[in-house]
């Protein structure tokens, strides 16, 4: 109710990424040229499949629309390896397809199964996010990511350096 029928960005929480041009300006260009919902995505070693949703190109390119959209599949059955960022534009049409879609074992609604619904409908666009992608949906990752923007900030990244060499 809240967005009608216009389109909406959706960043999950864990999701950071360190670009000249931000990723949700990346994806709004794909937006606006293509008018269908934007999935971004950044590739991974083909290893950590297990742990992303992966999605697989109908054909190769920093922008290309989506043939299918598998969750967390082992690095043999992947079909690709470009990890879904968790960032998205989506169109109103996306919530029809989550209302049909139970949710998982988890009791989770996952976009990706209402998108795998939708493709049969309408197309949706895969953007190859130019920049760094810092996971912080774990500790580690969440430590490398405040470590990371510290580094290069003006006034904290001396200070960084410094103590990080403390710590050897």
């Amino acid at each position: 109710d809240e967005i009608g029928n216009e389109p909406c960005v959706v960043i999950f929480g864990d999701t950071f990424v360190d670009a000249e041009i931000s990723m949700t300006k990346q994806m709004i260009e794909v937006y606006e040229q293509h008018e269908s919902s934007v999935i971004s995505v950044m590739k991974i070693p083909k290893k950590d499949t297990k742990s992303y949703g992966i999605v697989a190109p109908k054909k190769e390119g920093k922008v290309f629309e989506i043939a299918d959209l598998i969750e967390k599949p082992e690095p043999e059955k992947s079909p690709s390896n470009l990890a879904i960022i968790g960032s998205y534009i989506i169109t109103a049409s996306i919530f029809e397809e989550l209302e049909k879609n139970p949710s998982g074992v988890d009791g989770e609604i996952r976009l990706i199964d209402g998108f795998n619904l939708l493709k049969e409908k309408e197309k949706i666009f895969g953007c190859e996010i130019q920049g760094e992608w810092l996971d912080t949906g774990t500790v580690f990752g969440w430590l490398k990511a405040n470590i990371h923007m510290a580094l290069k900030d003006e006034k904290l990244g001396e200070e960084m350096r410094e103590y990080l060499k403390l710590q050897n």
